[in-house]
């Protein structure tokens, strides 16, 4: 366990896969560890706090089927990994032109969204209530 965790302080970009939903406990991870999310869904409006956080400030987000080979294996025979080859070099670029700084930068911002053990206005919680505040002022737009 001490390992896995120390992963997410160690990494730059974190893989956030989702499971039962889109906004998993990796996500409170690595946004706690200040890693830049990839978030890897087919529905990005399930991500928490979506319609009050601009997430394309601080995470990365690929559809599933971008990295999903249509067809399984290549002509070699082997494994297409020409999505996941495409992701990483996408991932190096970021480094190396700046985008990558500036969404940690970013995530520093948004973290506190995402700390359970923090209360306030920038907190899960007072996001929560901005964010059922903000449904309801949609409904009547």
């Amino acid at each position: 366990v001490k390992n896995y965790e120390e992963g997410f302080w160690k990494s730059k970009y974190c893989l956030i896969i989702p499971g039962d939903t889109t906004g998993t406990s990796q996500t409170t991870r690595a946004m706690c560890a200040g890693c830049v999310p990839i978030f890897i869904t087919s529905d990005f409006r399930d991500l928490p706090f979506s319609n009050i956080l601009a997430y394309n400030r601080f995470s990365i987000r690929y559809h599933s089927w971008e990295l999903t080979p249509r067809n399984i294996t290549s002509e070699s025979g082997g494994i297409d990994l020409s999505g996941a080859i495409n992701m990483y070099n996408s991932l190096q670029e970021m480094i190396s032109n700046g985008t990558y700084a500036e969404l940690r930068h970013h995530v520093e911002i948004a973290r506190d969204f995402f700390n359970y053990h923090k209360f306030g206005s920038r907190s899960p919680y007072g996001a929560a209530l901005v964010s059922m505040f903000q449904d309801d002022l949609d409904e009547y737009k």
